[in-house]
């Protein structure tokens, strides 16, 4: 059994990973930590700031004192700062959502990213750009939603995007669901036309890979 850190910024994230593992029972070890309060204050600069970023290397700090072999970041707004923080840690740090905008990278489709999260949107067109080797998606806010998992409301939040997922399926050739919190609505789009990616099968996968047996 691997034991491994999971760096969430919301509850919202926490869920749909918790349940891709435990569909390997046995395989990991997995320590939660959640910072909230984190993500609302990200919301309110609007960006990442110095602040973020040490609150960020502090559960960092955690992960590695409980002796983590890899931590798995959920939270989407990080991810563009991985590279940094790697050079001030040993172990693996794996961003879900880079895991994944590399796998639709490789399919080498028209695609277009969805997000809930405004100050994800930049990194994500950022991410997937840099994985393709120069070749753009198309980043989209889906309006609503963010707010309505915030007001404990997420049926609608999932209908929002069930909605998005469908209109921007009739345009592009894969669909990808930015934050972890979207997982779920993947699942009420079972005859997606295209391929459409979420990220807990593809941190799973870059946790394998990162801690082979």
């Amino acid at each position: 059994m691997r034991r491994i850190a999971v760096i969430s910024v919301t509850l919202n994230a926490v869920t749909p990973m918790m349940r891709r593992f435990s569909q390997e029972p046995g395989a990991w070890a997995v320590t939660n930590l959640l910072d909230e309060a984190l993500q609302a204050e990200i919301a309110a600069e609007g960006r990442v700031t110095d602040r973020s970023m040490a609150q960020m290397g502090a559960l960092l700090g955690r992960a590695a004192a409980i002796k983590a072999e890899a931590v798995l970041l959920t939270c989407t707004v990080f991810s563009p700062y991985l590279p940094a923080l790697r050079q001030l840690f040993a172990m693996p740090l794996i961003g879900a959502d880079v895991a994944m905008l590399e796998q639709a990278a490789a399919l080498q489709r028209r695609t277009v990213i969805l997000c809930t999260f405004p100050a994800a949107l930049a990194g994500s067109a950022a991410m997937f750009e840099a994985a393709s080797g120069g070749v753009a998606a198309d980043v989209v806010l889906v309006e609503g939603a963010q707010a309505a998992m915030a007001a404990g409301d997420p049926a609608r939040h999932d209908a929002l995007i069930t909605e998005a997922i469908r209109a921007h399926a009739q345009n592009y050739e894969a669909v990808v669901l930015a934050q972890m919190s979207m997982a779920g609505a993947a699942a009420l789009v079972p005859d997606c036309p295209v391929p459409l990616l979420t990220s807990p099968d593809c941190a799973v996968a870059a946790l394998r890979t990162a801690l082979p047996a």
